[in-house]
């Protein structure tokens, strides 16, 4: 039932009245992923819904293994915060970085956005 259930949301669409948010299942049924606008000129980040964190990570372009990046430097929103940080997971896996601030939308358009949003962002 459950591998049912799971192998349904591969691809779904949450909808409201005026916003589609496609959620992604790739190729395993351990992670949710989705497409997020990061910054000033709203950056398409794939970005790995944690349901077990509190801490958001979306990855900076001076991540040397990382394939969907965000250039910091280019947004004249971003804020560092100066404060190294991380996240470890079950797997063993972390991610180093530092805290950061910046536009975060749903959308393109940013008509979905919160400005000012706290993040780790993922330096390794």
């Amino acid at each position: 039932m459950a591998d049912r259930f799971i192998t349904s949301l591969r691809h779904s669409t949450l909808q409201s009245a005026d916003l589609d948010v496609d959620v992604y299942n790739p190729e395993s049924n351990f992670l949710y992923t989705t497409d997020l606008y990061v910054g000033s000129q709203a950056t398409p980040v794939n970005l790995i819904i944690d349901t077990g964190s509190n801490k958001m990570v979306i990855f900076d372009v001076s991540c040397p293994d990382c394939l969907q990046t965000f250039n910091s430097s280019a947004s004249t929103t971003f804020v560092s915060q100066g404060r190294q940080d991380s996240i470890s997971y079950v797997d063993g896996a972390y991610v180093n970085g530092c805290r950061a601030n910046d536009t975060v939308s749903i959308d393109a358009a940013g008509v979905y956005s919160v400005s000012d949003f706290n993040f780790l962002l993922g330096t390794d």
